[in-house]
């Protein structure tokens, strides 16, 4: 019996090392624009429009400003409710500058996680962005990233009601900005098959020289 659960254990064993020898998948929620705003809307600070070529690639979205107020876009429903999954993962965007040659305004690429009246903001365009090529804005899904503390991001990440990216680019009336291939990754969860495994193997033989 001792053997017969070793040999198992050896199996398990040789299937967790052979699963860490291939990448753990992640899990990816995406809008890449290809064939619509795919559910995506706009602020009434700007006018949202899906341009079918000159993406990253593919079509993108498109917003052009129409007033002082900031110009913003919203996620659909498919990147809100509970997304604890993608904690310590990774959220990013494609960004260009489509027309417009004004002053940079600092709050371009502004991302803003709501749960309800909670939220977490980060600015992860920096100074003079976007410019004239679709450029990949990325920030991490923890408290590093937010600037602010691992049980903030945990409870608004456990029911995300809004997902806010500020596109307002230029100072004025002045701007049109281009937006592509907003994604949210998770990080691929820890293989546990050899420690299962050699735990079986243990159990039995304790048993073993206990009889």
């Amino acid at each position: 019996m001792t053997k017969n659960l070793c040999l198992l254990a050896g199996i398990i064993t040789l299937l967790w090392t052979s699963a860490l020898s291939s990448p753990a998948s992640a899990v990816t929620l995406e809008s890449t624009f290809d064939a619509g705003l795919e559910g995506w809307t706009g602020s009434t600070g700007g006018d949202l429009a899906f341009v079918s070529t000159g993406g990253n690639p593919g079509g993108f979205l498109q917003q052009t400003d129409t007033d002082l107020s900031d110009m913003f876009v919203m996620a659909p429903a498919s990147f809100l409710g509970d997304k604890s999954a993608f904690l310590n993962g990774t959220l990013s965007f494609d960004a260009r500058q489509v027309g417009g040659n004004a002053e940079k305004y600092a709050a371009f690429g502004f991302v803003t996680l709501f749960n309800g009246g909670n939220a977490i903001s980060a600015d992860i365009a920096g100074a003079n962005a976007p410019s004239n090529d679709w450029t990949t804005f990325s920030v991490n899904l923890n408290a590093a990233g937010f600037e602010t503390t691992p049980e903030a991001v945990a409870a608004v990440l456990s029911n995300v009601t809004m997902i806010m990216i500020t596109l307002e680019s230029q100072i004025g009336v002045a701007e049109t900005t281009g937006m592509d291939n907003f994604r949210m990754v998770s990080v691929p969860e820890p293989a546990t098959l050899g420690i299962a495994g050699l735990g079986v193997c243990g159990v039995a033989l304790m048993r073993r020289k206990r009889g």
